[in-house]
C-alpha cells in the first residue's frame, strides 16, 4: 500500500455539506497548450504539452520539473503507477518510462509503420493498456498486455477516419471516440464488450462537422463526451446514464462554440468548453459561461483525482479543489457484502499500532481507502487512485489516538465501512 497522509481537511463522500470550490492556476510553466495530464495520487502527476515538454509535479502542482524536452507535439500521457507510464505524440514518437519519468525512451519501433502517433490512452488493469489515434489519420486501436512493452494493432479505417479518445469501464467494456469514415455520419463512438477484440458503433452525431473528442466517467453509471465541431449552430455534448448502453446528444447553447474538454467535479458540478468555459451546477441540465478566464486557455483534459480534487489542462494546468470540511454519513453507509465489492472485518480489534483487512473488487474503479474518526474527519489516508479487479490483503501501520474509528472503502459502486477501536 502507499504511505499514509495526515490531513487537516475532510472530503465529501456522502452526507450533507456545502462546497467551497477554488479554481486556480498551478505552478505549471507558461507555454503551449497542455494536451493531457495524469495524477497517480494527490501529489504526483505529469503534464505534457504541444511544445514537446513532459513536466512532473510531486507537490500537487505547486512546482513542476521538466523531465523531457523534444520537438514532438505531446497529445497524451498515462501511468500504471508512480513508475511506469507512457506519453503519446502526433510526431512519430511514443515514449515510455519505468522510473517515474526520470528517463523516457521512444518506443515507436514497437508499432507498425501506420502508427504515426497516439491521441488517447487508457490503463485498464495492472498490465493492460489501450491506445488509439490519430487525428492526423489513419484510424487504429492498440492493445498491450505487458505494460506497453509489446503491442497489438487493429486497423479501424473501415469505420473511422481517425480516433481521438479511448476509455474502459472494465477489462471487457470500453469506448473509442472519433470521426466516422462516412462523412454524413459525422462523429462516431465505438464500443467493445470483449476486451477490444471487436468494436461496434453505438452513437453517430449525423453532422459532418462533428468529432467525438473526450470521454469522462461522472459516476458508476453516467458517462459524458465532448462534441468538437467546426460549423454547427449548436454547442452540444453526449451523455449516457446506463454505463454507455444508450446515449443522448444534448444542447448546451443554441449558438456556435468550440469545445474539447468535459469533466464533472461531482454529480452536479461540471465544466465544458475550450477557449470559452461553461459550468453546470445541476448535473448538466443548464450551463452558464465562466467569466474567470480572460486569457487564451484552450481546455482539453479534465482529470479527477478523487472526490474534492481535480485538475484541468489548458495553456496552464488548473487545480479545482473543494476546501470545505464535511462529514461522512457512516451510519447510512453500506456495510454488508456487495455484489461488486467486499470488505472484511478488521483485525485485531481492538488495535494498537497495526491493522489487517482484505477487500475485493469486481471491476476497475477509482478507489479511496481512508480511516475517519467519529466526527467524520479523515485521520489517515491509505490509497487514492485507480484500482483493478482482484482480492487485496492490506497490512497497515496506524498512527491514531485511542478511540473509535471507521475504515472507509469508497468506489464508483458505493461505500463500504468497518468500525474498529484503537487502544494504547
Amino acid at each position: 500500500m502507499r504511505p499514509c497522509y495526515i490531513l487537516t481537511c475532510c472530503l465529501f463522500l456522502c452526507g450533507h455539506a456545502f462546497s467551497q470550490l477554488t479554481f486556480s492556476i498551478t505552478g505549471s510553466p507558461d507555454g503551449a497548450r497542455y494536451d493531457d495530464i495524469y495524477f497517480v495520487n494527490d501529489s504526483i502527476g505529469w503534464g505534457v504539452n504541444a511544445n514537446g515538454y513532459i513536466y512532473k509535479t510531486v507537490d500537487a502542482g505547486t512546482n513542476w520539473e521538466m523531465q523531457h524536452e523534444s520537438f514532438d507535439y505531446f497529445r497524451s500521457v498515462e501511468f500504471f503507477d508512480a513508475n511506469v507510464g507512457l506519453a503519446g505524440t502526433l510526431d512519430y514518437a511514443v515514449y515510455r518510462t519505468e522510473d517515474g519519468g526520470d528517463t523516457w525512451n521512444n518506443i515507436i519501433d514497437s508499432f507498425p509503420p501506420e502508427v504515426v502517433g497516439i491521441c488517447g490512452m487508457d490503463v485498464v488493469d495492472a498490465n493492460t493498456i489501450f491506445a488509439c489515434g490519430n487525428v492526423l489519420e489513419p484510424a487504429f486501436i492498440l492493445r498491450s498486455y505487458d505494460r506497453g512493452q509489446t503491442w497489438e494493432y487493429k486497423d479501424m479505417n473501415s469505420v473511422s477516419t481517425y480516433l481521438i479518445d479511448i476509455y474502459f469501464l472494465n477489462p471487457d467494456t470500453g469506448f473509442c471516440a472519433g470521426l466516422s469514415s462516412v462523412d454524413a455520419e459525422g462523429a462516431i463512438l465505438l464500443k467493445t464488450t470483449d476486451g477490444g477484440d471487436t468494436w461496434e458503433p453505438v452513437l453517430k452525431s449525423m453532422a459532418y462537422t462533428d468529432t467525438f473528442w473526450k470521454i469522462f466517467q461522472v459516476n458508476k453509471d453516467t458517462l459524458v463526451m465532448t462534441i468538437e465541431n467546426f460549423g454547427s449552430e449548436h454547442l452540444r455534448y453526449a451523455y449516457s446514464y446506463d454505463r454507455g448502453e444508450t446515449w443522448t446528444i444534448k444542447e448546451v447553447l443554441p449558438t456556435f462554440d468550440y469545445a474539447q474538454m468535459i469533466g464533472f467535479f461531482n454529480d452536479t458540478i461540471g465544466y465544458y468548453g475550450n477557449n470559452n468555459l461553461y459550468q453546470t451546477l445541476d448535473g448538466g441540465t443548464t450551463w452558464t459561461p465562466v467569466d474567470t478566464f480572460t486569457v487564451y486557455t484552450s481546455f482539453n483534459r479534465f482529470f479527477k483525482v478523487r472526490p474534492g480534487l481535480a485538475y484541468a489542462a489548458s495553456a496552464f494546468i488548473y487545480k479545482i479543489q473543494d476546501t470545505s470540511v464535511v462529514y461522512v454519513d457512516v451510519e447510512n453507509a453500506q456495510t454488508q457484502e456487495h455484489p461488486r465489492q467486499w470488505l472484511s472485518d478488521i483485525a485485531p480489534n481492538p488495535a494498537t499500532g497495526h491493522i489487517h483487512f482484505t477487500y475485493e473488487l469486481k471491476f476497475k474503479t477509482r478507489m479511496y481507502l481512508e480511516i475517519i474518526n467519529q466526527q467524520g474527519q479523515i485521520m489517515q489516508r491509505m490509497y487514492h487512485g485507480w484500482q483493478y479487479p482482484g482480492k487485496y490483503e492490506v497490512d497497515e501501520d496506524i498512527h491514531l489516538q485511542p478511540g473509535m474509528y471507521t475504515l472507509i472503502l469508497y468506489t464508483y459502486d458505493g461505500l463500504l465501512s468497518k468500525k474498529f477501536v484503537v487502544v494504547k
